[in-house]
């Protein structure tokens, strides 16, 4: 009997570091004299989100067959972590120009 075990999702020990990551810059912004490295957790938090992305994408190709349907590859799968990053990119350009003319405003 052939079972194919299917690779998790979600590691939960690597979103663990990436949130590690997180609170360093956190506390590096709030603490910068107390926390000097903590800017270090933006390269941390880079470097395992693209290593759990590759490792999502690369398993999402796999699941395709080997014919034509993988060229639709970038059609299929590709267009949602852009989506995820336009719109993150998008509402930080909002929230941080409203707060800029706000701030210039006073």
């Amino acid at each position: 009997m052939n079972m194919k075990i299917a690779a998790p999702s979600k590691r939960p020990d690597l979103q663990g570091i990436r949130g590690l990551a997180i609170i360093g810059v956190v506390f590096f912004h709030f603490w910068p004299k107390q926390f000097p490295h903590g800017r270090l957790g933006v390269d941390h938090f880079f470097v395992l989100s693209g290593y759990l992305m590759c490792m999502l994408l690369k398993q999402k190709l796999s699941e395709l067959p080997r014919s034509a349907v993988r060229s639709l590859f970038f059609v299929a799968i590709w267009p949602k972590p852009v989506r995820m990053v336009h719109s993150t990119i998008v509402l930080y350009c909002i929230v941080f120009s409203t707060i800029e003319i706000v701030i210039k405003n006073k």
